[in-house]
């Protein structure tokens, strides 16, 4: 987790004078699938925390590898505008859609650990 820290604070200081963070809100509208973007990250995150799980690997490093992928996904929004990249692009980084990873993989988690209790 520090290394993708020091990542986020050399991006922002090495030539990232472009980077933003979003101005978004927790009941934002925007997402590609579901209605609301925070329920998008969510899910993914939490599919992508049970995918690793089926394919065998341990708690810890399945919710470092996920959380780490939404910390990342975050860093290009911030760095790569919507404006001048598209979709590929966003509209800066958001550490509410940090939070709802986080609560994605941990309802995941709460479900595995329910299902392996019994």
């Amino acid at each position: 987790m520090k290394k993708i820290v020091y990542i986020l604070l050399l991006a922002m200081i090495c030539g990232c004078s472009q980077f933003r963070f979003a101005n978004d809100t927790w009941t934002s509208q925007g997402g590609a699938i579901f209605k609301h973007d925070k329920i998008e990250h969510a899910v993914f995150s939490g599919l992508l925390y049970g995918i690793l799980r089926i394919a065998g690997i341990d708690r810890l490093k399945a919710f470092t590898l996920t959380v780490s992928a939404g910390i990342a996904w975050e860093v290009k929004d911030g760095i790569l505008p919507y404006e001048i990249h598209g979709s590929f692009g966003g509209d800066g980084f958001s550490n509410k859609d940090i939070v709802c990873d986080t609560v994605g993989v941990f309802i995941v988690l709460l479900i595995e650990t329910a299902i392996w209790r019994f």
